[in-house]
């Protein structure tokens, strides 16, 4: 089987940029490069173009949550087909485009077009969680006596291994109650803001 050139492992990245977008298994990651490429490609010059992208990808590793894994590896995918379009010559790569082969999209769009479907749903629980936590700030807020003071604080989670300590802000009320000091977490919205923001609303409304 014919080595790679340096050329041919640029493009067979660019194509397998397209494989990891499209989420195409390993055989079908080869039948498609191998096409692509106009002659079989081997398992092992396809791992090592892989093992090289990876040993490039600088921050998914650093990131423990699969969510920010998965973002970064998308970041960084991007980054890598620009670097490749933008230092090669090469004509292969240079007019390649996944979207002008209507068999190969036709095929595949339904994977590719997953993940937009899960990232709206995904956005959907996350507004659904903002919603409940700002509604649960408001509560405990309207709970403590109105001149208690709001505080802003900042906590640490005790793991010391934890790159994002302190965590917050949180805010909490402080009042006094039969000369006790007595304390209320109220969340991670100050009611205040909102109040604020619906006075300014009717005022200019008004």
């Amino acid at each position: 089987m014919v080595k790679l050139t340096e050329a041919d492992k640029q493009f067979v990245k660019l194509l397998i940029l397209d494989c990891e977008n499209f989420h195409l298994n390993k055989k079908e990651s080869l039948a498609y490069i191998s096409k692509k490429l106009n002659r079989k490609i081997s398992r092992i010059s396809y791992y090592n173009c892989k093992k090289d992208m990876s040993d490039n990808d600088s921050f998914a590793d650093f990131f423990s949550n699969s969510r920010w894994k998965k973002i970064s590896r998308i970041i960084d995918n991007i980054a890598l087909r620009n670097r490749i379009l933008s230092s090669s010559t090469d004509t292969r790569i240079n007019s390649h485009n996944v979207w002008n082969d209507p068999v190969f999209v036709g095929k595949y769009s339904d994977r590719f077009f997953a993940d937009g479907y899960a990232l709206v749903n995904e956005t959907k629980k996350m507004s659904a969680r903002l919603k409940s936590q700002e509604a649960l700030s408001s509560t405990n807020f309207n709970s403590i006596p109105s001149s208690a003071t709001i505080r802003k604080e900042y906590v640490k989670c005790g793991n010391p291994y934890c790159y994002r300590c302190k965590h917050g802000p949180y805010y909490y009320g402080y009042w006094k109650e039969n000369g006790k000091l007595k304390k209320k977490y109220i969340g991670l919205y100050d009611p205040r803001e909102e109040t604020k923001k619906e006075d300014d609303e009717l005022q200019f409304q008004s």
